[in-house]
């Protein structure tokens, strides 16, 4: 039989309910009812799916793509004449 006044205290001492039946599970007990805690959990969620809005593709205007167009032909071309003078030196 072990001696109680010379065992040292664990951690979770503290946790420990002497009253607390092993056969009946704790109940999580909040000052909220669970249903509050829903509506709060479900509007915290909405409120980052407006925030982090993501689309498959990005929605371009036309000019926005010519510009693009645009720029990737000028960059083509600086790369080919750059290319080129390389090539005479």
């Amino acid at each position: 039989m072990m001696d109680t006044k010379n065992q040292k205290p664990t951690p979770n001492d503290h946790l420990q309910d002497e009253t607390h039946n092993d056969n009946k599970p704790l109940a999580i007990t909040t000052k909220i009812p669970t249903n509050d805690l829903h509506d709060v959990a479900i509007s915290e969620l909405v409120k980052l799916l407006r925030l982090f809005k993501f689309k498959s593709k990005p929605q371009f205007r036309a000019e926005d793509k010519r510009k693009m167009v645009d720029e990737r032909e000028r960059r083509i071309e600086e790369e080919r004449e750059e290319g080129e003078e390389r090539a005479r030196a």
